[in-house]
């Protein structure tokens, strides 16, 4: 199957189904309603920080939603399709992205199929109806993986992998709070990636901290005491005690930050291998 042909077939079809079908129905009285008042007082107060609802401050919500409708209130005026504007959209946005993310990993076929099951989904359908902002954090959610798992596979570039996953986990926090749990957890993923893709200065600034830690007296004393556990327990595997003493891995010794690591470290060696010689002469 054509991906031109795909992507069209796609797109008509998630802008028929959802934008076509944004006026209606009315806006509930419940959730749809009260949160589409917090976008209209934010645009008549012009305080896009604080949101009120009825005059009284309203803090239980991420912000990111409120004023994408609140911007579409002011482009478009307000109704029920303005409403749903950004809801729908982001619907679009993710059957695309769905594609993209499937196509890259099982071919055009399964890809096609997948942003089509999304895009006839009743489920899908029914959150957009309703002003909650599910619809913008499952877009989010998987442009943060489909960033991530190129960066990681090394079908795209570290810098712009990495870079790109923290903006749009950055736009998740800011989307929902109760569910930035599952994004925190893939940080401590990307961490080490993310720093990784940076130049030489910018990681050595974050890396500080940890290097005047390795430093200190307390770190050069800890390692004494584990070295001197790990040869008294295994003493037919000295190479522990060894482990212990020289904790980085083989491929940092190959790049310009594993050298100076290595330099550094072999330096307190030779101080503990001192410190050890005069205890035992005294």
């Amino acid at each position: 199957m054509n991906r031109r042909f795909s992507i069209l077939i796609l797109v008509a079809l998630s802008l028929g189904v959802y934008v076509a079908t944004a006026a209606t129905p009315a806006l509930l009285d419940d959730a749809d309603a009260s949160h589409a008042l917090v976008s209209r007082e934010m645009l008549q107060r012009g305080d896009w920080v604080v949101m009120y609802q009825d005059g009284i401050r309203y803090l239980e919500k991420a912000p990111l939603h409120y004023w994408m409708v609140a911007v579409s209130y002011k482009l478009l005026g307000q109704g029920a399709f303005q409403t749903r504007l950004p809801l729908v959209l982001s619907v679009v946005g993710l059957v695309l992205m769905v594609y993209f993310f499937a196509r890259r990993w099982f071919g055009e076929t399964p890809a096609f199929y997948s942003g089509l099951v999304i895009c006839t989904s009743v489920g899908t359908w029914l959150f957009t109806r309703v002003m909650v902002p599910e619809a913008i954090f499952a877009l989010e959610l998987t442009a943060l993986f489909y960033l991530f798992l190129r960066a990681w596979t090394g079908s795209l570039s570290p810098r712009v992998g990495y870079w790109g996953a923290s903006v749009v986990m950055a736009l998740a926090a800011l989307t929902l709070t109760g569910y930035m749990t599952i994004p925190a957890l893939l940080w401590l993923c990307l961490a080490q990636g993310f720093i990784n893709a940076l130049d030489w200065p910018a990681r050595q600034t974050l890396n500080a901290p940890t290097q005047h830690f390795q430093e200190s007296p307390g770190y050069i004393r800890l390692f004494r005491r584990e070295a001197k556990c790990a040869e008294k327990s295994s003493p037919i595997r000295p190479w522990m005690s060894e482990t212990i003493r020289e904790p980085q891995t083989r491929q940092a010794k190959t790049t310009m930050a594993g050298r100076v690591v290595e330099t550094k470290r072999q330096s307190l060696r030779g101080r503990r291998e001192t410190d050890c010689s005069s205890s035992a002469d005294r």
